[in-house]
């Protein structure tokens, strides 16, 4: 598989994208997931920290400026990791929702990252993984619903070429969602998650997200692998790599 990356969406603040894959998975619930008790009501404990030492820093408030970038309109648009915390704090419980979930929920609350992840079967097979502003063709049917939405032209969008047709795993902008038909399953036992970052994180800090996301899964899927790609930059048209 390669990652690569429109320098279009470079343009908006995309400069360090990384994404990883992760194997040998297994889905877990219940007493399988208890690995994670302690580390979730430590991180619980912390939240109000959290948001104070976070919420505020370039790297959290690049998610809000990337939205910005793509449409004025969106300033007001939260961003996926402050959701999570939005709603975990107001909760006062952490919502489990098996090992794989818990394992990058953790990541996101703690350093109130804006992540996705999606079943990652198809990226096995000689592929490559494209994040682009989407055309305005692109369809898919949102996670958790039953009708097909089309992609609002200039918003972000990844996904794979398949059958000479481009299949999102998620759209960007107006609407933060993720394809059904990718979203992690029962029998799912391999994973993409997507550290996009904005102009204001690091390589080595998405890197970073990745490698933690990849120590708790290890909690409850002692066997798992993992591999990481760092965005090639390529052509707008011609899907060439380009040197920035």
């Amino acid at each position: 598989m390669r990652f690569l990356v429109t320098t279009e969406a470079r343009n908006t603040g995309v400069l360090h994208p990384v994404v990883a894959v992760y194997g040998n998975l297994k889905q877990l619930a219940g007493e399988d997931t208890k690995v994670y008790d302690a580390i979730i009501e430590e991180t619980m404990a912390r939240i109000k920290q959290i948001r104070e030492e976070k919420l505020h820093t370039p790297q959290v408030q690049g998610y809000s400026e990337l939205f910005t970038n793509l449409d004025p309109s969106y300033k007001k648009l939260v961003p996926a990791g402050q959701r999570l915390i939005n709603n975990f704090e107001r909760t006062g419980s952490f919502k489990r929702y098996g090992n794989l979930v818990d394992s990058y929920n953790l990541v996101a609350l703690q350093g109130i990252e804006s992540i996705g992840t999606h079943d990652a079967r198809v990226l096995l097979e000689d592929v490559d993984l494209v994040f682009r502003r989407a055309l305005g063709t692109e369809k898919m049917v949102p996670s958790f619903r039953k009708k097909e939405e089309k992609l609002k032209k200039g918003d972000l969008t990844y996904g794979i070429f398949q059958d000479g047709q481009f299949k999102p795993f998620a759209w960007l902008g107006k609407r933060d969602e993720d394809n059904s038909e990718f979203q992690l399953k029962p029998d799912t036992t391999s994973m993409l998650m997507t550290a996009i970052g904005n102009m204001h994180t690091s390589e080595e800090h998405n890197i970073r997200i990745c490698e933690q996301t990849f120590e708790y899964l290890k909690m409850s899927c002692p066997e798992a692998t993992m591999q990481i790609y760092v965005g090639e930059f390529v052509d707008d048209e011609s899907l060439k790599p380009v040197t920035v």
